[in-house]
């Protein structure tokens, strides 16, 4: 997801003039950002072991929150100083690309014979 996320950005701002081509590449985004949602306990789950999972979780949801305010506002920021969303929109997909980077050197949690931690 993280993948068609990092295409889906900039096409929406290179198309977002044609309703259709919006209305889709706004379904991909979110459709994209809801699945990402949608495995943080069970990736909290395997990575972290379940003995603290809520605080964990609760990180996980914390970081969220924090990342949609910082982003909305350094958006905000990028358009009072460059006039358009360019900027934000192609900053999205490099953020999306660098999360890409650090998830392929992540390595995988060790599964014991009895099954996830």
């Amino acid at each position: 997801m993280v993948i068609v996320s990092a295409v889906a950005m900039p096409l929406l701002y290179l198309l977002g003039s044609n309703v259709l081509f919006f209305v889709i590449g706004v379904f991909v985004v979110y459709y994209c950002y809801g699945t990402l949602l949608s495995v943080f306990a069970a990736t909290a789950a395997d990575f972290y072991g379940t003995k603290h999972l809520g605080v964990n979780y609760g990180l996980l949801f914390l970081a969220w929150g924090i990342a949609g305010l910082v982003s909305a506002q350094l958006s905000g920021f990028v358009v009072d100083t460059f006039g358009d969303y360019r900027l934000a929109f192609f900053g999205a997909t490099m953020l999306s690309l660098i999360s890409l980077g650090a998830l392929s050197m992540t390595k995988p949690p060790q599964v014991s014979e009895s099954g996830p931690a």
